[in-house]
């Protein structure tokens, strides 16, 4: 199985959209159900109340380290989703070695593992012809106490059916705009 297969699908796949509006939107094979659904009481929440807005570079190519430098927070998917993943993901590898075969959520895949400086990452996707990622765990080993990032994808969706409707934005009633802390330490600097 050729690496390049593997990370071409999943770019094209449905993992994340990030548009060039305020919405991220994720798609799904079908509905999540209580069943299905994994729910976090520390990230999930009922009523969005507090949001940031900001004008968007023109391909995601361009908005993923925009929206990283903006917002200060580093998306551990983000080089699954850039036009040529392969390109990202491969940059200064040191190291990569089949691991064999694994099972998650019950889907038999493929472990990878790969070393480039101050990352180790390790990718489990799907075996067979839809060769999709299924997880995905990235080490950072020049920070300190390395680290670790875990994501898992399902309800994977390669023809989602969304209209341009589904990405407008409509701000939530009583919901405040916030500052991203990159702002916040720039208008520190210069009130010294």
């Amino acid at each position: 199985m050729k690496m390049h297969r593997i990370l071409t699908a999943a770019s094209l796949a449905g993992i994340l959209s990030v548009v060039q509006s305020p919405v991220v939107g994720t798609a799904a094979d079908e509905p999540p159900t209580p069943q299905t659904a994994a729910t976090n009481p520390y990230i999930e929440r009922t009523t969005l109340d507090q949001l940031k807005r900001m004008k968007a570079p023109e391909t995601i190519d361009a908005m993923l380290p925009f929206l990283e430098k903006a917002s200060g927070i580093r998306f551990a998917s983000a080089d699954l989703l850039f036009s040529d993943p392969y390109a990202v993901l491969t940059k200064g590898l040191s190291s990569a070695v089949g691991m064999g075969s694994d099972l998650v959520q019950g889907v038999p895949c493929e472990h990878l593992a790969f070393r480039a400086p101050g990352v180790n990452w390790e990718i489990w996707v799907e075996s067979g012809a839809r060769a999709l990622p299924r997880r995905l765990v990235i080490t950072y080993t020049n920070v300190t106490n390395f680290p670790r990032s875990l994501v898992e994808f399902s309800h994977w969706n390669l023809h989602p059916w969304l209209t341009n409707s589904a990405f407008n934005f409509k701000k939530p009633a009583g919901a405040k705009e916030i500052a991203f802390l990159p702002e916040l330490k720039a208008e520190a600097r210069q009130i010294e």
